[in-house]
């Protein structure tokens, strides 16, 4: 069974000093989907399509909730083999504030909640 690199911050609730690695299918996705929205496009040698420049995104005037929501969804269909095994699905949604804006951009893995980014 393939081993991925465990990629969970010491703030995660989930952190465990002792795990590097593991073999569980939706623990790879939440990893490979957490690089590419962390990630701009162009700061990976050699492939300067991948990443998601999410804060560039929200705050540029010309992209909507579907424009970001398509551009991570085919970015996970070309860096998230395990799609196929696994229902990945992407919402974006902007909220207006009296102070501030902002875009929340949920990710669910076969109908359960996996990622939550806040861009403000």
């Amino acid at each position: 069974m393939i081993q991925e690199i465990l990629m969970r911050g010491i703030n995660d609730s989930r952190y465990n000093l002792r795990e590097i690695e593991t073999n569980d299918v939706i623990e790879a996705i939440i990893t490979k989907i957490n690089m590419i929205l962390s990630t701009k496009p162009g700061e990976v040698l050699g492939n300067p399509h991948f990443g998601v420049d999410l804060e560039s995104l929200v705050f540029s005037l010309n992209a909507s909730n579907s424009t970001i929501q398509k551009l991570i969804e085919e970015q996970i269909q070309s860096y998230v083999p395990e799609r196929l095994v696994c229902d990945i699905s992407v919402e974006v949604q902007f909220v207006n504030r009296v102070t501030y804006d902002a875009a929340i951009v949920d990710i669910m893995i076969d109908g359960r909640a996996a990622l939550q980014y806040l861009i403000s």
